[in-house]
């Protein structure tokens, strides 16, 4: 397996990243890990034990989001065989082999964000020069991508780089992907919630999660409360901005 990170700026980003690696570990001691980084911070990622790369074409935009053509240019720059990109704030509590081997038969595998629309969500107007998927072609969180090695991911991957370098206003990154997934020409499969589990949106699940998606000082104790029981459940914030619960889904009987 071949997991990809981008990582630059703050030290913060660091920290989560090397968290997100150490779980990672956990469950696949195996994985290859490649890190694109700015050249300042290269040389203090050495102790992490992975392929050191460079983004050296490109300076960061100061923006309320990462710079979205940071994650892209890294995820182009691996594009050739298949690749897990991860965001920094990502925390791997359980195997993802089942996802990793079916990319034999996929180009492009991702989870539908919670909010399928951000750039209307944050009322950004949409361009006049852009194909608008319909309602029904929801957007995926960008956090957590199974990318294969094939021409048609590359493609992919390129024409959304190509509509980000073009500086249309809102929604970070995600609805550009969703316009370069309804044009894209490869198979691309949706996976279940729990291969990106959005923490902050109250997400509904079944079954043992496998990433956690989120800013939060202590995501391996949230892992193991929300991992103890693996039935239909909602997410839920409890008392204060940090600790999350378990609401239980009623199960109706099946009708005789």
């Amino acid at each position: 397996m071949r997991v990809v990170y981008c990582v630059y700026g703050k030290r913060k980003y660091v920290l989560q990243m090397e968290g997100s690696i150490a779980s990672l570990r956990q469950f696949h001691p195996e994985a290859k890990i490649e890190i694109h980084t700015t050249p300042d911070w290269a040389p203090r990622l050495a102790h992490l034990g992975a392929d050191i790369r460079l983004i050296d074409t490109l300076t960061p935009r100061d923006s309320a989001w990462h710079d979205p053509m940071m994650k892209a240019a890294a995820i182009r720059a691996a594009c050739g065989s298949d690749l897990l990109y991860l965001d920094n704030d990502t925390y791997i509590c359980g195997p993802l082999q089942s996802a990793w081997d079916m990319l034999e038969k996929f180009d492009y595998m991702g989870v539908h964000a919670p909010i399928y629309d951000q750039r209307e969500f944050l009322g950004y107007p949409a361009p006049d020069d852009l194909p608008r998927p319909p309602d029904a072609f929801t957007e995926w969180n960008s956090g957590v991508l199974f990318l294969s090695g094939r021409q048609t991911t590359t493609d992919l991957i390129e024409y959304w780089q190509s509509l980000l370098s073009r500086g249309y206003e809102g929604g970070s990154d995600q609805w550009l992907l969703r316009v370069a997934l309804w044009q894209g020409a490869g198979r691309s499969h949706v996976l279940p919630p729990i291969y990106n589990c959005r923490l902050p949106l109250r997400p509904s699940v079944y079954g043992q999660i496998r990433v956690l998606h989120a800013e939060h000082p202590n995501l391996a104790q949230v892992a193991k409360a929300l991992n103890a029981d693996l039935g239909p459940r909602q997410i839920r914030r409890r008392d204060g901005e940090w600790t999350y619960a378990l609401a239980h889904k009623k199960q109706s009987r099946p009708a005789m």
